[in-house]
Protein backbone atom coordinates (compact mmCIF):
# COMPACT_ATOMS: atom_id res chain seq x y z
CA UNK A 1 0.00 0.00 0.00
CA UNK A 2 1.29 3.29 -1.15
CA UNK A 3 1.50 6.13 1.32
CA UNK A 4 -0.19 9.29 0.19
CA UNK A 5 2.84 11.17 0.54
CA UNK A 6 4.98 10.02 -2.00
CA UNK A 7 3.18 10.46 -4.56
CA UNK A 8 4.05 14.21 -4.36
CA UNK A 9 7.71 13.64 -4.38
CA UNK A 10 8.60 16.44 -2.22
CA UNK A 11 12.30 15.73 -0.91
CA UNK A 12 12.33 18.46 1.88
CA UNK A 13 9.27 17.10 3.37
CA UNK A 14 9.90 15.57 7.42
CA UNK A 15 7.67 13.80 8.97
CA UNK A 16 6.97 13.39 13.02
CA UNK A 17 4.76 10.43 13.41
CA UNK A 18 3.24 10.23 17.61
CA UNK A 19 1.55 7.01 18.90
CA UNK A 20 1.51 5.24 22.93
CA UNK A 21 1.91 2.13 21.25
CA UNK A 22 4.84 0.31 20.64
CA UNK A 23 3.36 -2.03 18.52
CA UNK A 24 1.46 0.63 16.04
CA UNK A 25 4.43 2.65 16.05
CA UNK A 26 6.27 -0.78 14.83
CA UNK A 27 3.80 -0.91 11.78
CA UNK A 28 4.30 2.65 10.73
CA UNK A 29 8.00 1.85 11.07
CA UNK A 30 7.80 -0.83 8.60
CA UNK A 31 5.35 0.79 6.22
CA UNK A 32 7.54 4.27 6.47
CA UNK A 33 10.93 1.95 5.15
CA UNK A 34 8.71 -0.03 2.53
CA UNK A 35 7.93 3.61 1.44
CA UNK A 36 11.23 5.00 1.75
CA UNK A 37 10.30 8.14 3.76
CA UNK A 38 11.75 6.33 7.19
CA UNK A 39 14.48 8.35 6.81
CA UNK A 40 12.60 11.78 6.76
CA UNK A 41 10.52 10.52 9.79
CA UNK A 42 10.76 10.98 13.59
CA UNK A 43 8.28 8.59 15.35
CA UNK A 44 7.75 8.99 19.02
CA UNK A 45 6.10 6.88 21.74
CA UNK A 46 4.12 8.66 24.00
CA UNK A 47 0.91 11.00 23.41
CA UNK A 48 0.76 13.92 21.53
CA UNK A 49 1.26 16.02 24.97
CA UNK A 50 4.81 14.51 25.70
CA UNK A 51 6.62 15.35 22.08
CA UNK A 52 9.33 17.94 22.79
CA UNK A 53 8.79 21.52 21.82
CA UNK A 54 9.84 21.96 18.25
CA UNK A 55 9.03 24.20 15.54
CA UNK A 56 5.33 24.68 14.12
CA UNK A 57 4.04 21.67 11.10
CA UNK A 58 3.21 22.90 8.51
CA UNK A 59 -0.14 20.34 8.89
CA UNK A 60 -1.33 17.27 10.55
CA UNK A 61 -2.81 14.40 9.55
CA UNK A 62 -4.70 12.23 13.01
CA UNK A 63 -6.66 8.97 11.43
CA UNK A 64 -8.87 6.96 13.74
CA UNK A 65 -7.99 8.14 17.23
CA UNK A 66 -10.74 10.98 18.00
CA UNK A 67 -13.56 8.46 18.51
CA UNK A 68 -11.38 6.72 21.01
CA UNK A 69 -10.70 9.48 23.74
CA UNK A 70 -14.00 9.40 25.91
CA UNK A 71 -15.94 12.80 26.44
CA UNK A 72 -16.34 16.13 24.39
CA UNK A 73 -13.94 18.11 26.61
CA UNK A 74 -10.85 15.52 26.25
CA UNK A 75 -11.35 15.42 22.52
CA UNK A 76 -11.58 18.94 22.60
CA UNK A 77 -8.34 19.28 24.51
CA UNK A 78 -6.71 17.01 21.94
CA UNK A 79 -7.79 18.99 19.11
CA UNK A 80 -5.92 21.66 20.99
CA UNK A 81 -2.86 20.41 21.41
CA UNK A 82 -2.74 19.49 17.83
CA UNK A 83 -3.73 22.78 16.65
CA UNK A 84 -0.91 24.46 19.48
CA UNK A 85 1.63 22.54 17.12
CA UNK A 86 0.48 24.06 13.62
CA UNK A 87 1.59 27.30 11.74
CA UNK A 88 -1.09 29.33 11.33
CA UNK A 89 -3.26 28.49 8.16
CA UNK A 90 -2.32 24.54 8.50
CA UNK A 91 -4.60 21.36 7.13
CA UNK A 92 -5.31 19.29 9.40
CA UNK A 93 -6.73 16.04 7.74
CA UNK A 94 -8.68 13.91 10.56
CA UNK A 95 -10.29 10.80 9.96
CA UNK A 96 -13.06 9.23 12.90
CA UNK A 97 -16.58 7.46 13.23
CA UNK A 98 -19.54 10.13 13.37
CA UNK A 99 -22.62 8.77 14.22
CA UNK A 100 -23.56 4.81 15.80
CA UNK A 101 -25.76 3.53 13.38
CA UNK A 102 -26.29 -0.42 14.36
CA UNK A 103 -27.42 -1.03 11.28
CA UNK A 104 -24.70 0.84 9.16
CA UNK A 105 -22.43 -1.28 11.72
CA UNK A 106 -23.85 -4.80 10.75
CA UNK A 107 -22.89 -3.66 7.32
CA UNK A 108 -19.48 -3.20 8.27
CA UNK A 109 -19.21 -6.61 10.13
CA UNK A 110 -20.85 -8.41 7.08
CA UNK A 111 -18.00 -6.26 5.07
CA UNK A 112 -15.28 -7.57 7.52
CA UNK A 113 -16.64 -11.08 7.19
CA UNK A 114 -16.79 -11.10 3.53
CA UNK A 115 -12.92 -10.10 3.27
CA UNK A 116 -12.55 -12.91 5.33
CA UNK A 117 -11.98 -11.50 9.17
CA UNK A 118 -11.42 -14.55 11.38
CA UNK A 119 -15.31 -14.90 13.35
CA UNK A 120 -12.93 -14.15 16.77
CA UNK A 121 -11.93 -11.04 15.48
CA UNK A 122 -15.23 -10.21 13.88
CA UNK A 123 -17.13 -10.67 17.93
CA UNK A 124 -13.80 -8.48 19.01
CA UNK A 125 -14.77 -5.39 16.96
CA UNK A 126 -18.44 -6.15 17.39
CA UNK A 127 -18.13 -6.27 21.19
CA UNK A 128 -15.67 -2.51 20.61
CA UNK A 129 -18.41 -0.90 18.78
CA UNK A 130 -20.63 -1.67 21.62
CA UNK A 131 -18.33 0.37 23.99
CA UNK A 132 -17.50 2.86 22.02
CA UNK A 133 -19.17 6.23 22.19
CA UNK A 134 -18.26 7.86 18.04
CA UNK A 135 -18.93 11.72 17.58
CA UNK A 136 -22.67 11.98 17.01
CA UNK A 137 -22.57 13.75 14.36
CA UNK A 138 -21.32 15.91 11.44
CA UNK A 139 -22.35 19.00 13.04
CA UNK A 140 -21.04 17.90 16.99
CA UNK A 141 -17.49 17.12 15.03
CA UNK A 142 -17.83 20.52 13.35
CA UNK A 143 -18.50 22.04 16.73
CA UNK A 144 -15.24 20.73 18.46
CA UNK A 145 -13.48 21.59 15.72
CA UNK A 146 -13.85 25.01 15.93
CA UNK A 147 -13.62 25.23 19.83
CA UNK A 148 -9.92 24.28 18.61
CA UNK A 149 -9.54 26.66 16.11
CA UNK A 150 -10.02 24.51 13.19
CA UNK A 151 -12.23 26.29 10.31
CA UNK A 152 -14.00 25.26 7.04
CA UNK A 153 -14.15 21.04 7.34
CA UNK A 154 -15.10 19.55 4.61
CA UNK A 155 -15.26 16.00 3.49
CA UNK A 156 -13.02 14.32 1.71
CA UNK A 157 -14.11 10.31 2.12
CA UNK A 158 -17.26 8.75 4.03
CA UNK A 159 -17.15 4.99 4.26
CA UNK A 160 -20.31 3.95 6.28
CA UNK A 161 -19.51 5.75 9.72
CA UNK A 162 -16.02 6.74 8.91
CA UNK A 163 -15.51 10.37 7.55
CA UNK A 164 -12.69 11.82 6.93
CA UNK A 165 -11.83 15.47 6.49
CA UNK A 166 -9.68 18.42 5.71
CA UNK A 167 -9.92 21.35 8.10
CA UNK A 168 -7.45 24.56 8.46
CA UNK A 169 -6.22 25.64 11.55
CA UNK A 170 -6.61 29.90 12.02
CA UNK A 171 -5.49 31.07 15.73
CA UNK A 172 -8.39 33.68 16.62
CA UNK A 173 -11.01 31.48 15.45
CA UNK A 174 -10.88 28.91 18.46
CA UNK A 175 -14.40 29.57 20.11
Amino acid sequence: MQLPYTRFGVPGWRFTGVDPSVAMLAVARKRLEAEGLLSRTHLHVGELHTLPPCPPFDGAQMMGVLHHVEGEEARIELLREVTRRLKPGAPLVLGCRVGKDPELTNVELRRWRAYGIPPDELEHRRQRFAVMRPIESDGALFAMLARAGLVAPRPHFVSLQYKVFLARFEPGAAG
